[in-house]
């Protein structure tokens, strides 16, 4: 018996804090299975008991073939807890998230029994992604609302706020994880050990996060990704690193960054272009490859050189850029391009024009990703959507 996630409330579901991810596990071994239960290791299931081995739901499909006696094939990620091919205990636990619904972000945790490390590779956008769903919680409507009155401390406004490029938490003296403890000097050994394992494990697993999801299902077309991350000619570590390089926001990485731009790669470039918007206004010697970048082959760069050209004061650019992209045919693209029309704070007497085009394209603009950006962003703006047919 266990919880498909962490509690149903803002901070929780879909985020990878231990009120997302902790949930429980009972399990109950009637006396005839024991013996597969045990299998290897009589001393397994013993009577009722308390384990506190970290487990994650990767675990179950390669502890239900243990206890089957079915070999585990090599290639799943998961570790046995019980049976004959029950494993070594793990040292960490890994979690994601990447889009949600209709909110662009990717995040990457690690954690251990004691500290759980985040890498926010998106920290130019903030915690609190306006989405439809996580909106219809009375919860996240009150918070805001609290917030927007100035009726909240430090601690309980910073959901509304940007994020951290990492954090590190101990999870023991600290259960609800709001104390970052990334930029503790006694915590440094801790955070370069977490660092390095969550990055282990993306160069192992060939996350295809790091590929901007439009992006990368263009590249596959009907190769399985799995297969198409493990490709010869892919880039993997070149593309990892630039989101390193990219979300680590050092001045310092500025000629690195307006190299990316040049990269064969879309997705290098990709990170390039992100690392520019995350300097701000030192990105600024780089504007004539930004106002390149926001024209680039790959809508995914496209838009956030367009980002960049409006935060930099050159709307006219950016407006025309922006234009070219809301009017694509992919919706994921249009709603990658919403996300930053919201966060810059785009006006209605800018933007709506070209948002009219994207009802257009479909005969019952409901439940599409890219039409709940619109509405959120029409909520914003506070128009009707039954003015553009919504």
């Amino acid at each position: 018996f266990w919880g498909d996630h962490g509690r149903g409330l803002p901070r929780a579901k879909r985020w990878i804090y231990d009120s997302g991810l902790r949930i429980p596990l009972i399990i109950y071994v009637p006396e005839k299975f024991r013996k597969l239960a045990n299998a290897g290791n009589p001393k397994t299931v013993q009577g009722d008991s308390v384990n506190d081995d970290l487990v994650a739901f990767i675990d179950f499909a390669p502890t239900m073939l243990s206890l089957a006696g079915v070999k585990i094939p090599e290639h799943i990620q998961g570790r046995a807890f019980l049976g004959g091919q029950k494993a070594k205990a793990r040292r960490y636990i890994f979690a994601a998230r990447d889009r949600m619904d209709e909110a662009y972000d990717i995040i990457r945790a690690v954690r251990d029994k004691r500290f759980k490390y985040i890498r926010n590779y998106m920290p130019h956008r903030k915690y609190g992604l306006h989405l439809a769903y996580l909106w219809r919680s009375i919860s996240t409507r009150a918070w805001e609302e609290a917030c927007k009155k100035g009726n909240c401390d430090d601690i309980q406004s910073r959901f509304w706020g940007y994020k951290e490029a990492e954090e590190l938490y101990d999870t023991t003296a600290d259960p609800h994880n709001v104390n970052n403890l990334a930029n503790d000097p006694t915590y440094a050994q801790r955070l370069l050990t977490m660092r390095k394992a969550a990055l282990a494990l993306a160069v192992s697993m060939r996350d295809a996060g790091f590929i901007p999801e439009s992006d990368r299902n263009i590249r596959v077309g009907e190769i399985p990704i799995y297969d198409y991350m493990r490709s010869a000619g892919l880039p993997f570590e070149e593309i990892l690193s630039a989101a390193v390089i990219a979300s680590s926001k050092k001045t310092e990485n500025l000629d690195r960054l307006r190299a990316m731009l040049n990269h064969d790669d879309s997705a290098v470039r990709y990170w390039g272009i992100q690392g520019l918007l995350l300097l701000g206004e030192d990105s600024e010697p780089a504007l004539q490859e930004i106002g390149e970048a926001a024209m680039d082959d790959s809508w995914n760069v496209s838009v956030i050189g367009a980002e960049i050209l409006y935060r930099m004061g050159m709307k006219a650019e950016s407006i025309e850029a922006f234009h070219r992209v809301v009017d694509c045919d992919i919706d994921m693209v249009r709603t990658i391009a919403l996300n930053s029309i919201d966060d810059i704070g785009g006006s209605p007497e800018e933007f709506l024009d070209m948002c009219k085009l994207i009802p257009a394209k479909y005969e019952e603009p409901a439940y599409q990703y890219d039409v709940r950006a619109l509405l959120g962003l029409l909520k914003k703006w506070d128009i009707d959507p039954a003015t553009l047919g919504i």
